[in-house]
């Protein structure tokens, strides 16, 4: 039973978004019955009063959103709520999957980045909610700079597979090509530039450790997704200036190609 009195006045100021870790989970508002599936979320002012139940146990997983940051972008100046959303629906997906990621990393950014997420997830709640024009503008552009993290994360993970293209990325987020290349036209750098640069920082950062000094460039060049040494040396010293080697302190014991 969600807390009533003095303690759901002082929550009035904010909406909560719940989504079943596993289903069917039901919420009973008296007048109204929402039902959730694995997956499904549902978005309820915190000032209004619930029970929960399921056959195998409530089991959901909440996020609370302070309504300054919600009821600005929609329309009529406040959501029409309970709110059911299903996951199966294309919105769902896509909000399910930017609660994923903000759920698995929220502890370990600052506070200031923080808010900055949280305004952004309020976009994308208010696209649920039915947006102002204001609020489809914010809603947009949150929604860009989650898909363009998502694909920026898929680089990070898969930066060392020499198969690492457009193509392979599009299939991996289900986006299509097109769609990966615009995700970083933002940040200034086409795609195989941005894969191009990270492999060679995460290649100076090895040559210039201690603890790959057993490796040799050939292997380290390689083994962060380089088909050519002869494309990695060109790259190498556009980027740097210099010479692979010439960044290997004279204290390791270099092993050349």
């Amino acid at each position: 039973m969600f807390p009533a009195g003095d303690v759901a006045r002082d929550c009035a100021e904010h909406v909560t978004l719940y989504r079943a870790e596993r289903g069917p989970q039901s919420f009973d508002f008296g007048a109204e019955e929402v039902t959730l599936e694995a997956g499904d979320m549902c978005i309820v002012s915190t000032a209004k009063r619930f029970r929960s139940r399921s056959r195998d146990g409530v089991a959901f997983r909440t996020l609370i959103v302070p309504a300054a940051f919600l009821v600005p972008l929609i329309a009529g100046g406040g959501p029409q709520m309970p709110l059911h959303i299903r996951v199966a629906s294309p919105f769902g997906a896509l909000l399910g999957a930017s609660l994923d990621n903000i759920w698995d990393r929220i502890l370990n950014i600052s506070e200031e980045l923080g808010d900055a997420v949280l305004a952004n997830l309020a976009g994308l709640l208010a696209v649920a909610c039915g947006t102002s024009k204001d609020g489809t503008t914010i809603a947009r552009q949150g929604a860009a700079q989650m898909r363009r993290d998502l694909v920026l994360r898929h680089i990070e993970c898969h930066l060392a597979e020499p198969d690492l293209t457009p193509d392979h990325t599009a299939r991996a987020l289900g986006m299509s090509t097109r769609q990966v290349h615009a995700m970083l036209e933002p940040i200034g750098e086409t795609f195989a530039r941005h894969v191009t640069r990270r492999r060679l920082e995460a290649c100076r950062l090895a040559l210039e450790n201690p603890a790959f000094s057993h490796r040799s460039i050939t292997d380290i060049a390689l083994g962060w997704g380089f088909g050519s040494l002869a494309t990695f040396y060109r790259a190498f010293r556009a980027a740097y200036g210099t010479a692979p080697g010439d960044l290997r302190p004279a204290s390791f014991e270099t092993r050349s190609d």
